[in-house]
């Protein structure tokens, strides 16, 4: 039985299939997005069923920066009985990138960035990794966009090193190792 990872929108699936083509991941057989958190709750019916028609687990894996829709999961979850998990990115999945100081690095060498205990704890990690993003390129002030900036973590990213960062990867990284029980 493998895991099929439920991610909020499409940078989290660019992101996430840079990993799994490097084989970073192979307790997961695929990847699904939801269109948004909200989405993820309403449809996470579908969302099972296309596990059992794949022979696959769900696992979700929402970010609590815009909707904390952890607990409307597990409610729906319980009253159907699924072996589905939900695993809370700590505010955003950028939080998660940053936890990964080399790849940062790697990407905006212009910075030094250094993390400072967890990055779970930042309180607006998408405003941290713009910031850096543009401290980057000054003077060209270029935007940071998510969806280009995912697709080109995915490749270099380290979930084990950046682990270190971050007791929610931590948590995602120990329970997407395991055989998921149905």
């Amino acid at each position: 039985m493998q895991w099929l990872l439920i991610v909020p929108g499409p940078s989290d699936e660019l992101f996430w299939k840079g990993l799994l083509r490097r084989g970073l991941l192979p307790q997961v057989s695929s990847i699904k997005q939801a269109g948004g958190d909200d989405r993820m709750i309403r449809d996470a019916g579908e969302h099972l069923a296309q596990g059992r028609r794949i022979g696959a687990t769900p696992l979700f894996l929402p970010d609590l920066d815009t909707h904390p829709c952890v607990d409307s999961l597990r409610q729906s979850f319980q009253a159907r009985s699924t072996g589905a998990q939900i695993v809370a990115v700590r505010r955003a999945i950028e939080a998660w990138y940053l936890a990964d100081e080399d790849a940062i690095r790697s990407l905006l060498p212009k910075v030094n960035w250094n993390c400072r205990g967890s990055t779970d704890a930042l309180q607006s990690p998408k405003q941290v990794l713009a910031d850096l993003y543009r401290r980057h390129h000054a003077p060209k002030a270029r935007s940071y966009t998510p969806r280009e900036f995912a697709g080109r973590m995915g490749p270099i990213f380290v979930p084990q090193r950046a682990a270190q960062h971050s007791a929610s990867l931590r948590r995602f990284l120990d329970l997407v190792s395991q055989e998921p029980n149905r």
